[in-house]
């Protein structure tokens, strides 16, 4: 991966967003700057921009003050081009977390193609496929951090191979060790539980013997229960047989009385209708013979409801003029009351607006006083701008007073440096201006000299302080006065101004009343005479008089009305007894035939009635023996649920051992089992404990450690090599011999050069940087080689403050050296020597807007 160009917005303390960084093209740059102006930050942009970590969380990576941050890097992998786009913003409102937004792009002559995921994590994972890197590997091999290049050489030789492993990233096995210990832990915890849980089982089988010699001799005896249940049980159902019988013939009984009953009810109810109908057949005959009688009184009471009905629809017509009369005499009302609450209305109206007319002279006259009263205070703030102009003089003049006092503060300070450099010259002083020698006598006329221009100066200093304090003072009296003043105004000018608005605005409600008296008289005038002559609601009138003829026509008499109801209502009788003759003629027959029908049934009921009291009295023979029957039901019943109840408890009983003798097999199944499956549980734990030796520091991490010293080795010689001409190279040892003869595990490193070979520990500061910077540079190139892809940009991001000139020369000869490994390098310095032995420079710099960088070729 190697990085084209960087755009940075808000990120950290690049406020706003500043100019791209072109690193296309370069081979060896300087990130030059102060510490602290944000050198480090522009390396991290590149780290966050393509895997969003950096050195804290994403909502601290934006400025101060800032709501969003972004980052945009184009970069090359192989002859491909890509860009990110990585955008974060600050949590809104509740909210607990930001919102990041994530774009990878493929760069072509066609434009840019997407290569985003449906996710974030998608979109890293892709990015991360592209480059062939991860973070930490990346920070390991191409990031030389402040502090990181002797990490490795710097600790102890027994710490050097934990280091190593952190850089090799080999912390991953002991993730995988410690696993692999738990497992194995889970496994030993798992088989002691099933060996106490087996020990439980096989006390629990103790009892198993003992169980199967009660089983039998229960079987046996409830077998013998179960016949004896079955003989009482056939006793039983015989009696019951006879039982039911029995009661079928006690129920028909019964059938047979109620038969009876109803039988008797029937023939006394066809008796008592055979008497109705004899009554009623006489009644019959009785009301056809006054048949003539009847037939006339009906004829008069016919005329009397004519006559009734005829005045009855006259009084409902009647009634309907009456009413609407009513109606429109209280229309006619409610206009006439309309009217005269307008009239009252428009007479309050009429007053009103003539009170109010009355009153525009005086506020005409109110208006012209208040326009002299502005035009007085028009020429009082005239005068207060004046003043404004004497104010403005007074303040240059404090100010001209204090510049003054600074000037002559500083020469006083000048005055008495100078006094001091001639007290400590002594004999040989020299003057302070032209640097000759002055002598005794020459001393002495100089410090003359300056104390009496000293004190020149502090009484111009307290005349100046005095003048100073009158003009602040007098400036403060001024300012303070003409505030006052000017305060005053303005509240008068307001109180003016809206007592003037208000003023105008009565005195327009005044004029438009004038004008609208003159309206409102004559449409009052006009109501009244409307009041007066009745001219108001003329439909209602009319209407009133077309009712009064109707009802004069109508000729309507209320007693004659009275008459005929009374007289309809005294002949009504008449109107019965005439239609109870008219059923009768028609009915007669009927009631004849009907007498003969009853009569006819009343002789068949006598003759069922002997019938079935015949076969009731043979029924009640028959079920004279069904109380004792029963009783003998009952008792064997009893005897029959005592003997169930028995064979019950029994069988539980027995099917309660067969079941725990049951429970013991498949508890022995179980105890077999979990035999087996401790067998499994043991021998997995021996794998996992194998598995974390092989995982631990003694295993594959020792391998593997073991592999990578001597590719080590080579690179950091190589590059060794070229920084000391040949003189220096290191050994990586991995044991050494104890006093007591042993081997132990170490990792020495040794270095020889033209005094011999030496511990590293015994180097010196320059010498000793020269072999941390060949040993880092040698650990990159071997991780970015295990990740399998390229390692296309060195990032040094460390100090140079222990190497001599000479030495700073000899390691800028030897990243020349390595730049053909590396197509970028960026060396990160804060120190002046240093970066002016770069042709290319990245100079960053902290401004009061934030901080920003230029590129200098």
């Amino acid at each position: 991966m190697l990085p084209l160009r960087l755009n940075v917005e808000n990120f950290m303390p690049y406020r706003g967003r500043q100019p791209t960084l072109e690193l296309e093209g370069l081979r060896v740059a300087c990130l030059a700057g102060n510490n602290g102006h944000g050198k480090t930050a522009l390396l991290e942009a590149v780290t966050w921009a393509l895997w969003g970590e950096a050195r804290a969380p994403d909502d601290d990576l934006v400025t101060q003050g800032a709501a969003e941050m972004a980052v945009e890097l184009d970069f090359q992998v192989a002859e491909a081009r890509y860009r990110i786009v990585r955008r974060h913003a600050r949590p809104r409102g509740k909210k607990r977390s930001g919102q990041t937004s994530l774009h990878f792009l493929l760069l072509g002559e066609d434009g840019s193609h997407p290569l985003d995921g449906v996710t974030i994590r998608e979109t890293e994972e892709r990015i991360r496929e592209t480059i062939g890197l991860d973070y930490e590997t990346f920070v390991n091999s191409a990031f030389l951090l402040q502090g990181q290049a002797d990490r490795f050489t710097t600790k102890r030789p027994a710490e050097r191979k934990e280091v190593l492993g952190d850089i090799l990233r080999l912390g991953r096995y002991d993730v995988l060790a410690e696993r692999a210990r738990e497992e194995a832990r889970a496994r030993e915890n798992a088989t002691d539980a099933i060996h106490k849980y087996v020990e439980s089982l096989e006390r629990e089988m103790e009892g198993e013997a003992a169980l199967q010699g009660q089983v039998e001799p229960k079987g046996k005896a409830l077998q013998a229960l179960r016949q004896s249940v079955g003989q009482r049980e056939s006793s039983l159902r015989e009696r019951e047989e006879q039982a039911a019988r029995l009661r079928v013939q006690s129920e028909m009984l019964a059938r047979m009385k109620t038969d009876v009953q109803r039988l008797e009810g029937e023939r006394a109810d066809q008796q008592r209708r055979q008497a109705e109908a004899r009554e009623r057949l006489a009644q019959t005959k009785a009301l056809v013979a006054r048949r003539q009688e009847i037939e006339a009184g009906y004829a008069a009471f016919q005329a009397a409801r004519t006559r009734a009905a005829a005045l009855g629809e006259k009084a409902s017509r009647y009634a309907e003029l009456l009413q609407r009369r009513g109606e429109i005499e209280g229309l006619w009302q409610e206009a006439r009351s309309s009217l005269l609450r307008e009239e009252a209305r428009l007479a309050k109206e009429l007053e009103d607006s003539q009170r109010e007319a009355a009153r525009a002279g005086a506020l005409a006259a109110l208006l012209e006083e208040f326009s002299a009263q502005r035009a007085a205070l028009e020429k009082e703030e005239e005068v207060l701008e004046s003043g404004k102009a004497e104010v403005q003089r007074m303040a240059t003049n404090v100010r001209l007073l204090e510049e003054t006092l600074k000037r002559l503060g500083k020469e006083m300070q000048e005055l008495r440096e100078r006094q001091e450099f001639l007290g400590v010259g002594g004999g040989g002083a020299r003057c302070p201006l032209c640097g000759t020698e002055l002598g005794e006598h020459g001393l002495e006329e100089v410090k003359a000299h300056y104390a009496e221009r000293q004190g020149d100066v502090q009484r111009e200093l307290e005349e100046g302080s005095r003048a100073l304090n009158q003009e602040r003072h007098s400036l403060n009296q001024t300012v303070a006065s003409a505030r006052q003043e000017e305060s005053r105004l303005r509240k008068s000018r307001e109180t003016l101004r809206e007592q003037a608005g208000a003023l105008g605005q009565e005195k327009e409600r005044a004029e438009k009343a004038t004008e609208q008296a003159r309206d409102l008289a004559p449409a009052l005038v006009s109501l009244r005479q409307r009041l007066e002559n009745g001219t108001f609601a003329p439909e209602e009138g009319r209407a009133l008089r077309e009712i009064e003829t109707d009802i004069a026509a109508l000729e309507y008499d209320l007693q004659a009305h009275r008459s005929a109801s009374a007289e309809a209502e005294a002949l009504e009788r008449w109107d019965a007894d005439w239609q109870a003759i008219q059923s009768a003629i028609g009915g007669l027959s009927r009631d004849e035939a009907s007498l003969a029908e009853t009569e006819t049934r009343v002789v068949d009921l006598e003759g069922r009635l002997v019938e079935e009291r015949r076969e009731k009295r043979s029924l009640e023979e028959a079920v004279a023996g069904l109380p004792a029957l029963e009783g003998q039901v009952s008792a064997l019943r009893t005897e029959v649920e005592a003997l169930r109840r028995r064979e019950e408890q029994e069988g539980k009983e027995l099917a309660r051992l067969q079941a725990e003798l049951e429970h013991l097999v498949r508890r022995r199944a179980e105890r077999d089992a979990q035999v087996r499956e401790a067998v499994r549980r043991a021998e997995e734990k021996a794998v996992f404990d194998e598995l974390a030796t092989a995982f631990g520091k003694k295993g594959v991490q020792a391998l593997l450690i073991e592999t990578a010293l001597p590719e080590l080795e080579e690179e950091a010689n190589a590059l060794l090599a070229r920084m000391t001409d040949n003189r220096m190279h290191v050994r990586l040892e991995t044991q050494r011999l104890t006093r007591g003869g042993e081997t132990q595990e170490t990792l020495e490193v040794a270095v020889g050069d033209e005094w011999g070979t030496r511990p590293y520990e015994l180097f010196s500061g320059g010498e000793a940087f020269r072999i941390n910077f060949a040993l880092r540079v040698a650990l990159s190139k071997l991780l970015a080689r295990r990740a399998g892809a390229p390692l296309s940009v060195l990032f040094m991001d460390e100090g140079f403050g222990t190497q001599d000139a000479l030495g700073r020369e000899r390691l800028v000869e030897a990243i020349g050296v390595v730049r053909e490994d590396f197509p970028l390098i960026l060396v990160i310095t804060h120190m002046q020597e240093i970066k002016e032995l770069f042709d290319v420079r990245i100079e960053v710099e902290k401004t009061e807007a934030g901080s920003t960088f230029r590129l200098v070729r």
